[in-house]
């Protein structure tokens, strides 16, 4: 079993970062899992992507109605707008446990908001950082097992969690393996793995729960901002591969996930269809377009035609749409 009665780095402080979008409740729960992690030093930032349903107002309300005044431990709430965040190091005591909630003023996706917080993280001096989507909840052993992981390995990029759907109708799942000649990212099913193995190598992660340092996170300058949702996760991941870093899940720890909690399904279809094209003109060499190209189409014309001969016209039409913005190279946020 992973020790995790000693760190290699006992005094590590880690950043939780939890990004909000119209999703106040889901956040909130997500929060009761994460204020009852076993780990001593760590913080929580909150970032909102600029809510329209008063999120930054209840979870401030929740924080010190609620939480705060039962738990003298926590007894800093710092609040800022993204154009005032404080910039010194010296700005928080990492040795004391502090909620930072962070108001953007637009909405920038998974990766400009998670980047918003990541910047921010780097700039007081944090160790790790732990990147989780609002609609998840959390092994309160979740630290303790990540960080023992660097008497394992020193050269990891990043480690995630096996995740548990809400929906026990849905399998669990832990990362998985990344076909360049496809541009397609898959899913290792938890039935398939030896309960013996503790940790394991993968080719990438899933977004709703990535563990990393504050080293590998300046090198990759964060997540990039031109996928705005969806295959940002895999992107990281893969840069962090051809940086010689190697990322592992933790197959002893979890975390429950309901998987695009605030996120509509024709958002998720436009988004999967057209960064999927955007991951492979980033990062595909010439050779592999000859495979990946044909069952693109192929692909993405099936699953067209499957919604629509469902009568699923609104997210055929995000997939056409999508199909589309890709070979128009359009990027970042969808144009209204």
């Amino acid at each position: 079993m992973l020790d995790t009665s000693k760190s290699s780095h006992p005094s590590s402080n880690v950043a939780i970062i939890i990004l909000n979008w119209n999703g106040f409740n889901d956040t909130i729960k997500c929060l009761q899992s994460v204020l009852n992690i076993d780990y001593d030093n760590f913080s929580i930032i909150v970032v909102d992507n600029h809510s329209t349903d008063n999120s930054v107002n209840n979870i401030i309300s929740w924080l010190k109605m609620q939480y705060i005044p039962q738990q003298n431990k926590w007894n800093n709430l710092f609040v800022y707008n993204e154009f005032h965040i404080p910039s010194q190091t010296n700005s928080i005591d990492l040795k004391e446990k502090s909620i930072i909630v962070i108001k953007n003023d637009k909405n920038y996706g998974y990766a400009g908001g998670n980047n918003v917080a990541l910047r921010y993280a780097v700039n007081m001096g944090f160790d790790y950082m732990l990147i989780l989507n609002n609609d998840t909840v959390v092994d309160k052993e979740i630290l303790k097992k990540f960080i023992a992981i660097e008497k394992y390995t020193k050269n990891f990029g990043f480690l995630g969690p096996r995740i548990e759907p809400y929906d026990e109708d849905k399998q669990v799942h832990y990362g998985g393996r990344l076909n360049i000649w496809l541009g397609r990212a898959s899913r290792n099913r938890f039935s398939k793995i030896s309960k013996e193995i503790e940790f394991l190598p993968v080719d990438h992660l899933s977004g709703c729960a990535l563990f990393t340092k504050k080293e590998v996170i300046q090198k990759l300058q964060g997540f990039d901002e031109e996928y705005f949702l969806t295959f940002e996760d895999t992107d990281i991941c893969y840069r962090a591969i051809k940086k010689n870093y190697r990322n592992y899940v933790v197959v002893n720890t979890w975390v429950k996930h309901k998987e695009f909690g605030s996120t509509p399904s024709t958002t998720a279809i436009y988004y999967s269809v057209r960064n999927r094209f955007l991951f492979m003109r980033k990062n595909g060499r010439w050779f592999h377009w000859f495979s990946f190209l044909p069952i693109y189409l192929l692909g993405t014309t099936k699953q067209i035609f499957l919604l629509l001969f469902k009568g699923n016209f609104t997210d055929a039409k995000a997939a056409f749409y999508g199909l589309r913005d890709a070979f128009l190279n359009r990027r970042g946020e969808r144009k209204k």
